[in-house]
């Protein structure tokens, strides 16, 4: 599947397959949106009119990953320095971080272990790498 958009404030930062629905989720940062595309949709759509809106209540959505084991999906908000957490109809189930702990956060990825599972941030305002981050207030 491509993608394109027509906002000339566009900014593709970022996109996840979820495998179980057959959606891809893309972050348009420049219209701070999430949109919601069919995997089977044909090539070389205009985001703004072929993918529906999964959220638009971020302030400057960046990075994005899932947890298809509890199927959440976890949204980068770059400037308010949170991950925003989302079910998979895109319900707001609240933040991780806001605390001062991320300030910039530009890369997320998701693996579940044998033990807890494991969240990878990348923070370039304060140069965090990795941090393990115990989501489990959200259940």
């Amino acid at each position: 599947m491509m993608v394109r958009s027509e906002n000339a404030d566009s900014e593709l930062l970022g996109i996840v397959s979820i495998s179980s629905t057959g959606e891809y989720l893309v972050v348009d940062g420049g219209a701070n949106v999430v949109y919601r595309c069919i995997l089977t949709s044909p090539n070389n759509q205009i985001l703004e009119s072929s993918c529906g809106v999964f959220t638009s209540d971020m302030f400057d959505p960046y990075a994005i990953t899932i947890d298809e084991v509890k199927q959440l999906v976890y949204v980068s908000d770059f400037t308010k320095g949170v991950i925003t957490v989302f079910d998979y109809e895109g319900l707001n189930l609240g933040d991780l971080g806001g605390t001062g702990a991320l300030f910039a956060t530009n890369g997320l990825a998701f693996r579940h272990g044998a033990y807890a599972p494991l969240m990878v941030v990348v923070d370039v305002a304060i140069m965090l790498l990795s941090r393990e981050c115990s989501c489990s207030r959200i259940e």
